[in-house]
């Protein structure tokens, strides 16, 4: 049986696509080693103690659920968008949810935004880099690669608690 993985710890990202017997055994414990090791830096570095060391956002991709049926708009309504940043959240969950993206790009979360109609305003195209920065700053995105972006698991989670509610 395989499975999907990826681990992302501060600047260090792992993604794995094989056996599951690979993950439980050899991986974990590489990420685990990786860890220690990542801790050990900061600490030595002292830039921050070991206890609030890097983040890590462990996301076991799910099997292939059945896409919720909301449109952008409608996403923004049950997130209940109020700024630019709520709006961005709700286009990564839109992304993530609807269509299925478990990481998307720069451009596709602008178009989503622009879909969401009553709820996008000119000015957030003007100010997107800001609110990704701050997003990622706040742990909310993860920022995959240049321009590339996905929900930290914790932000995930609680975004389809709310639109499954």
């Amino acid at each position: 049986m395989s499975g999907k993985i990826r681990i992302k710890m501060g600047s260090v990202e792992i993604e794995y696509e094989g056996s599951e017997e690979f993950i439980k055994g050899e991986l974990l414990a590489m990420v685990g080693a990786i860890c220690d090791l990542c801790k050990a830096t900061v600490s030595f570095a002292g830039s921050q103690d070991a206890t609030s060391g890097p983040q890590s956002a462990i996301e076991p991709l799910s099997p292939e659920a059945p896409p919720l049926r909301l449109s952008p708009a409608s996403v923004a309504a049950k997130l209940d968008c109020k700024t630019g940043s709520d709006l961005v959240l709700a286009a990564s969950a839109y992304l993530t949810f609807v269509e299925h993206s478990d990481s998307f790009e720069r451009a596709q979360l602008l178009d989503s935004m622009k879909s969401a109609t009553g709820y996008y305003k000119s000015s957030y195209s003007n100010n997107l880099s800001k609110y990704l920065h701050g997003l990622v700053a706040d742990g909310a995105l993860l920022q995959e690669a240049s321009g590339r972006y996905a929900l930290s698991s914790l932000t995930r989670r609680e975004l389809e608690q709310q639109l499954a509610g």
